[in-house]
């Protein structure tokens, strides 16, 4: 199986769950690029082509929101999944920037 051209970009400081995301995804024929921080993923350009981002929401330095703001402001077009396994179902953690919800979140 290929899917062409496009790509996943991993972003999550679970060096475990990464690798393993990278490496599942890579065997269904995606190409895979990850990234242990925001800092490290916005080092490479802006990209153009097709794809999406597999974002942690609670990253070191800069929180997954805070990069996916940073993405749209230097053009990056990708769309975002967030990911997080600090999601509680009772809803006394919610989404702090208030830009969405997450699977489970209380109302």
């Amino acid at each position: 199986m290929s899917n062409g051209s496009a790509t996943i970009f991993i972003v999550d400081d679970d060096d475990s769950l990464r690798h393993s995301l990278a490496r599942r995804l890579r065997a269904e024929g995606w190409n895979v690029e990850s990234f242990a921080d925001a800092v490290e993923f916005l080092r490479r350009p802006a990209y153009k082509g097709l794809g999406c981002v597999l974002l942690d929401v609670y990253l070191p330095q800069v929180n997954g929101p805070d990069l996916q703001i940073a993405m749209m402001a230097r053009g990056d077009t990708l769309p975002v999944v967030f990911l997080t396994g600090r999601g509680r179902r009772d809803g006394r953690e919610r989404h702090e920037t208030g830009r969405g919800r997450f699977p489970g979140q209380a109302h």
